[in-house]
């Protein structure tokens, strides 16, 4: 056991290493960082399938969320730059890694809804890559991995079983309107709650997750009330809608960033209005520009 998670396992993956693998891995890993969901994510939502794409917001956050919390408590180093190659610079904490749990957890749930076998072929042979391309580009040891493998397979496990049970975002967006429209229960709670689980934990990565989670509840709720946009339509307007949509995520990300206070604080509200962006007011405007198939 100790051979698998120590340098020696590091040692033996990277004894077949070359500069092609060296490119391979370094791309292979980028479908575990956040600009791949980032984009990958509102393609779903905005031009597929609002339902998946949702589901894959709350996979893909619930984990995230999640493997912080646990690294933060485990507090365990990466491999050191002195015993293997380290290929790409990594901040923070190693155990669970967060690339192999968020493959398990991203691309197991695609896993569960596509039908055609070379597709589950090719989400399993994705999640082994990501997964090994931690090893070999030197940032992990084999107990992170298999570490987030355990924790990501159990979180997929209870996240399938919960959507599939009660059906969350469909209790949000019906919720009786009686309370939503005089009362406003449900924006309050959805805005409260997440910045309160924030106030509690106000770290940068907490920003991150909770606020744009928060935006994307909220906008969600309201999109499916208000709005109601179909994601179909033809393809150079879901060509338009994805680089809207993308640019101008990206100026709040990027351009907030510049404008706004260098805090925590303002860290979830920036990511805030970007889920809110994403999931409520781009519909709003492909509902108003009419770019959807009658």
């Amino acid at each position: 056991m100790e051979y698998f998670s120590g340098y020696e396992f590091i040692k033996l993956v990277q004894s077949f290493s070359n500069s092609f693998f060296d490119i391979f891995f370094k791309y292979i890993t980028m479908l575990g960082d956040e600009i791949f969901y980032l984009i990958f994510i509102p393609i779903i939502y905005l031009c597929f399938n609002k339902v998946i794409g949702l589901n894959l917001i709350t996979f893909y956050l619930v984990s995230s969320i999640s493997n912080t919390y646990l690294k933060d408590f485990f507090h365990t180093s990466r491999p050191s730059p002195e015993k293997v190659r380290v290929l790409i610079e990594e901040n923070g904490y190693a155990f669970p890694s967060n690339h192999a749990q968020g493959a398990v957890v991203f691309f197991g749930y695609l896993l569960s809804e596509v039908k055609k076998k070379w597709l589950k072929i090719m989400l399993l042979i994705i999640i082994s890559l990501v997964s090994l391309s931690r090893i070999y580009l030197g940032v992990h040891f084999p107990i992170d991995v298999f570490g987030g493998w355990i924790i990501g397979f159990l979180i997929l496990i209870i996240l399938l079983f919960l959507i599939e049970k009660y059906q969350v975002w469909e209790f949000l967006s019906n919720y009786n309107k009686k309370y939503f429209h005089h009362d406003y229960l449900i924006p309050i709670l959805i805005i409260s709650i997440p910045l309160i689980i924030f106030l509690i934990y106000p770290t940068y990565s907490t920003g991150q997750i909770i606020g744009v989670l928060s935006g994307i509840i909220l906008g969600a709720t309201f999109e499916k009330r208000y709005v109601r946009f179909n994601p179909k339509a033809k393809l150079y307007i879901q060509v338009i809608k994805i680089i809207i949509a993308l640019s101008v995520a990206l100026i709040i990300r990027v351009g907030l960033k510049k404008i706004l206070p260098i805090t925590n604080f303002f860290t979830y509200i920036r990511y805030f209005i970007m889920g809110l962006w994403l999931t409520f007011i781009m519909p709003l405007i492909i509902k108003k520009a009419n770019w959807e198939v009658k």
